[in-house]
């Protein structure tokens, strides 16, 4: 050890046994990306799978409701309150915020029949209706006869006038036409009366577009009123309010003049960019839409923030924590058997470097200089197989969405994957657990003299127990007879038409049968590969000639039974 430094001979002994580092770095480079591809598998699996969410909701159920009860109907209250919701979606809602439309409803009044006074008597039925605003209404309505309302005309004869438009299916109802006039009042005592010219008839162009969010129905034909009428006045039950709609400058400075202290309800209907949403993590979405609740809480008193964002989201997770269980579990067997693989190979490197390690002992080295030469060594393997398994294994699972079994849901593209700092840190900590797997036997092999390490040599080590006995190829056996019921009944549970059904608890059990199976065979092929690889025997290509032959003569056995030719096809 002092006549050659220690790189040195790092560098010669990973010449020297070339063929079996490979083997050794092969298993840490595919235990350190399994590891590392866990948590980017996990999440790209949790964004496409929050991205087919997100794509197969309806808009609506996307799309964010603001709303705002008593209101002032003034034109300072209003513009307050629309600044303050306005500001706090785009503040929160970034580039997800696609603007909104502004829904303004006022309160039940009665409704006197067209160019006809309001009835006095409290025996005659009286309508009800409302006066509403809703932005751009004449970008996406149709008009079957009229036009838009505009600002209100001057007084007639000191009533106040506004001019409204209102639904076709209403009006046919009430039997109202383009000219009518109708007269408003909060109740029959009021003194002050409003009188509303029809201007327009008006339908949908398309009742289903995202304009809408669904409440055509509730817009334009609203279904009748559960609140009581005031007392002394008769109204139908079950006959609908009219819902008329004008301008909002008619709305403040009409209507809001004429019934001063009038209160609104308000609402907003925000549209949100499916797209940009993508782009969010779940705990930033979530922070963004709790901001925006809050802030229009402690801005507008009552207000309710509605959206279907955060119950997509609880749902997303719900359904992800339990499918992520069987996938972690299927991950901790498999690195267990690369662990086991590895720590297989280690022994076989230990086992044929004992002359070195008796020559180094001979001439002086000690159990510093062993630990120095094998964490040097080990350290050259981990090292550069850590640094590669995240970037190895951010290809592999982006190259995942292009198979079959994800065709469906990434329709042939690569899945979402995202490099953070996550699969470093695991590969590094798996990396530090396989460099003392890598240095542990190779300081206790080199401990004891040269006679110590000729016993060893000559002492084979012993085969375990279930690999003695045969226990794997037993319950591979059991495990196909099993996989084979389960495919020819085609399901957990039985039972009859009289029978009650019952759950087969044996079939339940053979996907962790398949996992223990894989990981007896892995642990009693290994050992073939590793000594096939390093020369000591050619067992491995026995076993696959003693395959090759089986499958063969089971082949042209089958065929020949199958086949009317006679027993001419024994001779072959």
């Amino acid at each position: 050890m002092r006549s050659l430094s220690t790189p040195i001979l790092v560098f010669r002994r990973l010449l020297d046994g070339w063929k079996l580092l490979i083997s050794v770095f092969v298993g840490v480079a595919a235990a350190a990306t399994l590891v590392a591809a866990a948590p980017i598998y996990l999440n790209a699996i949790e964004r496409q799978g929050l991205n087919t969410a997100i794509d197969r909701s309806p808009s609506a159920s996307l799309n964010v409701f603001v709303y705002s009860p008593y209101v002032p109907l003034e034109k300072t209250s209003l513009g307050a309150a629309e600044h303050l919701v306005e500001g706090s979606l785009g503040r929160n809602l970034s580039r997800a915020y696609r603007g909104s439309e502004q829904h303004i409803q006022g309160p039940t009044v009665l409704v006197s029949p067209p160019n006809a006074p309001l009835p006095t008597s409290p025996e005659e039925r009286i309508s009800r209706g409302y006066l509403q605003y809703i932005s751009n209404l004449e970008q996406h309505v149709r008009f079957v006869d009229g036009r838009m309302a505009t600002r209100s005309p001057p007084l007639d004869g000191g009533t106040p006038v506004v001019e409204a438009v209102v639904g076709t299916v209403p009006a046919a109802l009430l039997g109202l036409r383009v000219g009518d006039v109708l007269t408003l009042t909060p109740s029959r005592a009021f003194p002050t009366q409003l009188a509303v010219h029809i201007v327009g008839l008006l339908e949908p162009v398309d009742p289903t577009e995202e304009y809408w969010q669904g409440n055509t129905r509730a817009l334009i034909d609203p279904p009748p009123l559960l609140e009581s009428a005031d007392p002394g006045v008769e109204v139908d039950p079950e006959e609908s309010p009219l819902a008329l709609f004008t301008t909002k400058t008619s709305l403040t400075e009409v209507v809001g003049r004429a019934y001063p202290g009038t209160q609104v309800d308000t609402a907003w209907f925000a549209f949100v960019d499916r797209e940009v949403l993508k782009d969010w993590s779940m705990a930033d979405t979530r922070d963004r839409v709790s901001t925006l609740e809050s802030e229009i809480s402690a801005s507008l008193p009552g207000a309710t923030v509605l959206t279907g964002i955060v119950g997509l989201l609880d749902r997303f997770e719900q359904r992800s924590f339990f499918s992520n269980v069987p996938l972690l579990l299927l991950l901790a067997l498999t690195v267990t058997t690369v662990l086991y693989y590895l720590a297989m190979m280690v022994s076989y490197l230990v086992r044929s470097r004992q002359e070195d390690v008796a020559l180094l002992r001979s001439r002086g080295a000690g159990a510093v200089d062993f630990l120095r030469l094998y964490a040097l060594e080990g350290m050259v393997l981990t090292g550069l197989a850590v640094v590669v398994a995240p970037f190895l294994a951010l290809g592999l699972i982006a190259a995942a969405g292009k198979l079959p079994y994800f065709r469906d849901v990434t329709g042939g593209n690569a899945l979402p994957v995202q490099l953070s700092g996550t699969p470093f840190l695991v590969a590094a900590g798996l990396g530090l657990l396989i460099l003392v797997i890598l240095v542990g036997p190779g300081l206790v092999g080199s401990r004891g003299s040269p006679v110590v390490h000729r016993l060893r040599s000559s002492r084979p080590p012993s085969i375990p127990i279930f690999q003695r006995y045969y226990v794997d190829v037993a319950l591979l056996v059991l495990g196909g007879l099993v996989f084979w019921e389960l495919q020819a009944r085609g399901q957990l549970v039985s039972g009859g038409l009289f029978g009650d059904v019952e759950v087969n608890e044996a079939l339940l059990l053979a996907p962790v049968l398949l996992l223990v199976v894989v990981g007896l065979l892995f642990m009693r092929l290994f050992p073939m590969v590793v000594r096939f690889v390093t020369g000591e025997s050619a067992g491995l290509l026995h076993l696959v000639a003693t395959a090759v032959v089986i499958s063969l003569v089971a082949g042209t056995v089958v065929r020949g039974v199958q086949t009317p030719d006679g027993p001419d096809w024994a001779a072959p």
